[in-house]
């Protein structure tokens, strides 16, 4: 349980030098306009789709970082949600071990975030353990097997909880949770 706080606090304090890094940390905590956000949020859900291209990814994250600062719990919960995914993305295309494990870390501290808004909904848990897993698999094997069961068990609330629209926690990403089991099973095997 310590190394794991140890680990969180880490993952934040990537997180927090990711953003001081990209100029977008004074952005996030200034206050917005409601409808501001919302426009910024469904600005940066638009530019999800183009996210192939590493301006749009940026131009979506930082769009997201400013629309988190709402005070609309939907909007913030989303643009954290949308962050995150957002990020394991920029983990998958980033060339460097570093890179790609300060995005997934990032990615972390985002649906941690997301998390503590609505404990309840399964999104948050999902992407949490695709971050994660990603960013163990940089670390290698052993960081991946000292991170197991915390894997397992945000996997397995994604599949028991209902996502934010109600669906079952394991439809998410077709099938997303139980694939990502089937991965770690594979590459963790009893």
């Amino acid at each position: 349980m310590k190394a794991q706080t140890l680990f969180r606090a880490q993952a934040l304090q990537l997180v927090a030098i990711g953003l001081l890094t990209q100029g977008i940390a004074s952005a996030a905590h200034a206050a917005i306009d409601p409808n501001a956000a919302k426009k910024q949020f469904a600005d940066a859900q638009t530019l999800y789709s183009k996210r192939d291209s590493s301006s749009k990814l940026t131009e979506l994250l930082e769009l997201a970082a400013k629309s988190e600062s709402s005070e609309d719990a939907e909007v913030k919960y989303g643009s954290l949600l949308l962050a995150c995914k957002a990020l394991y993305f920029k983990g998958l295309q980033s060339k460097g071990v570093e890179e790609k494990a300060s995005a997934y870390s990032q990615g972390m501290a985002k649906c941690e975030a997301a998390r503590s808004l609505q404990p309840n909904w399964a999104d948050a848990y999902y992407h949490y353990a695709q971050n994660l897993a990603a960013w163990s698999q940089t670390q290698g094997i052993a960081a991946l097997s000292q991170k197991k069961a915390e894997l397992f068990a945000f996997l397995h609330s994604a599949i028991a909880l209902k996502t934010k629209d109600g669906r079952p926690g394991e439809s998410l990403d077709g099938q997303g949770p139980t694939r990502e089991l089937a991965k770690m099973f594979l590459l963790l095997p009893e």
